[in-house]
């Protein structure tokens, strides 16, 4: 993303619609933006890159299952979706990828 300063990241995604699950952590050096769902939480940062173009990386900290299935998947999902809205309305260039984190549940079901 071109241009893409951490306050003005943070102005958008203020404006989303998961705004009150939004708060601002981490030091000025490495800033961070969590947001606190219904049995999960996640984070957004800003990554370190060679070319001169911001980098923001979002991870999901926690969530829970029940029976082997993750529960608020869709308003995890709506969070994501918002956030890739916001970068793209600060810059319509905007790169977005996704690199899948390969993570084990084992279902309870007795």
């Amino acid at each position: 993303m071109e241009n893409g300063g951490w306050e003005r990241v943070w102005n958008a995604l203020k404006d989303t619609d998961y705004h009150k699950a939004v708060s601002m952590a981490g030091d000025s050096q490495k800033p961070l933006i969590r947001y606190n769902g219904v049995n999960w939480s996640a984070q957004l940062y800003k990554c370190e890159r060679d070319d001169g173009k911001d980098c923001y990386g979002f991870q999901f900290l926690e969530w829970t299952e029940r029976q082997g299935m993750i529960q608020y998947e869709a308003h995890m999902n709506t969070v994501l979706t918002a956030i890739e809205r916001a970068f793209l309305q600060l810059d319509p260039q905007t790169e977005v990828s996704t690199e899948y984190v390969n993570t084990k549940t084992k279902p309870k079901f007795f």
